[in-house]
């Protein structure tokens, strides 16, 4: 029987990509983000990103399972699906990694309104070391394919490159092709490794940002 909140060896799987609810409370590393505050929020005409912080877990919890719902629906069984998003233990998760201060959080606004979260921190994968991990960027429906992701996108990739990494990855869904684009459009390529998650098929993708910052000064 399943019961939650699961202990912390099984505590990851509920972020979007790695989606491995066994990882993530063993995740924290050492090597936390020595990132200045004022880039932290960046106010645009239309939406704020913020790093997030303890009293922001319903927020997450809410963006995280609908997006799961909306994202997921013809990839994940529906039994899957309605185990891991529901949303009081979301929000009890959420709760604990703020508490815990695990990883490096956002939370993107629009006109106020919640809409748009990621996390990133060092990789869980033993093989590649040195490498940041997207651990997540999830967003409600309703504003999908307006560039709010995008926006998301840059800033992490910012603040990773700041903290001192030169490369980072992600897993996402072999049949998740929406996402696939979006982190392909963002220069992500998959490095051929693959394994089952949640009843399919993760892939893994990376990215070198120092690319990035070459190709930017040309």
């Amino acid at each position: 029987m399943q019961t939650w909140p699961p202990e912390p060896k099984r505590f990851g799987r509920f972020f979007l990509w790695a989606i491995d609810f066994s990882k993530l409370f063993c995740y924290c590393n050492s090597k936390k983000n020595a990132i200045n505050p004022d880039l932290w929020r960046r106010k645009m005409i239309e939406y704020t990103i913020e790093r997030v912080k303890l009293g922001d877990e319903e927020e997450l919890a809410y963006i995280q399972t609908e997006s799961w719902k909306a994202g997921f629906k013809d990839i994940l069984s529906e039994d899957v699906l309605q185990r891991y998003t529901q949303v009081n233990k979301a929000t009890e998760m959420y709760r604990h990694i703020l508490d815990q201060n695990i990883g490096n959080g956002y939370l993107l606004k629009v006109e106020g309104k919640p809409h748009c979260i990621a996390w990133w921190d060092a990789t869980r994968e033993k093989d590649m070391p040195g490498y940041a991990e997207l651990i997540c960027i999830h967003s409600l429906q309703n504003q999908w394919r307006k560039g709010y992701g995008s926006k998301m996108m840059d800033a992490v990739l910012h603040d990773v490159a700041a903290a001192g990494y030169s490369k980072i990855m992600l897993w996402v869904f072999e049949a998740n092709t929406r996402a696939r684009r979006f982190y392909e459009v963002h220069g992500f390529a998959a490095n051929g490794k693959a394994k089952r998650s949640l009843e399919a098929i993760e892939v893994c993708y990376e990215k070198n940002l120092y690319e990035q910052e070459l190709s930017g000064r040309m």
